[in-house]
């Protein structure tokens, strides 16, 4: 039996929503692909459970991205790159991960930077563009005490994280608390979290600099 137009663009709409049901979501992480060159990466997967689930207070939040090892041989940065699906919304990360200090130099900070590209076509992430670390959780960075024991962690801007006032010798692993939260909009195909080491200062370039600095005081007072 025909259906009649009526009954037929009844049917058509129906198909319609159920296909718009069917993909609606928002910002949700679909690929995760580490650039690494001067590290190792190792055990990354992501679950999300709930999709718009923006401003989440807390350590509860479901959706969860995990990298759990990256062994630095080298000071500098480490890109990994998040694809998305498109999709309308924001969605909202906690993100876990740990480190290993190989580089043979002791570490007194940490930053994490949200932005797109790789290497040096790395661009960062800019204000108000919807993806940002979030600022509705009880902590911005935690770190495990006695491993990566950073005393201030502060947020510049809402697309950087620093941690400093401590130290990761070398040779030594984190384990897998560092924790910080993402917000994921809509309306971007992928972007970039990079990483990198803050290195404690070499005594030589210590010292030039207090050398540098008891020149000028001298200069000064003469």
């Amino acid at each position: 039996m025909s259906l009649r137009p009526i009954q037929c663009l009844s049917a058509c709409a129906a198909l319609v929503c159920l296909t718009i049901t069917q993909a609606a979501g928002a910002g949700e992480i679909s690929t995760i692909t580490p650039f690494p060159g001067i590290v190792s990466v190792a055990g990354q997967s992501v679950t999300t459970t709930t999709v718009n689930n923006d401003n989440v207070v807390g350590l509860g939040n479901p959706n969860k991205l995990f990298v759990l090892q990256k062994d630095y041989s080298a000071v500098g940065p480490v890109d990994i790159v998040i694809g998305v699906i498109d999709t309308g919304g924001t969605t909202e990360y906690e993100v876990r991960e740990g480190v290993q200090n190989s580089t043979g130099v002791t570490w007194s900070g940490y930053r994490v930077l949200l932005g797109f590209g790789v290497g040096g076509g790395f661009v960062q992430s800019t204000p108000g563009d919807g993806l940002n670390f979030d600022d509705d959780n009880d902590s911005l960075m935690d770190f495990a005490p006695g491993a990566m024991d950073f005393i201030t962690v502060i947020k510049p801007n809402e697309d950087v994280i620093e941690a400093s006032d401590g130290d990761l010798l070398t040779g030594q692993f984190s384990g897998t608390d560092i924790i910080f939260h993402i917000e994921v909009p809509d309306g971007i195909t992928e972007f970039t979290l990079r990483q990198e080491p803050i290195p404690v200062p070499e005594p030589t370039s210590a010292a030039l600099l207090g050398l540098l600095g008891a020149a000028m005081l001298r200069r000064r007072r003469a």
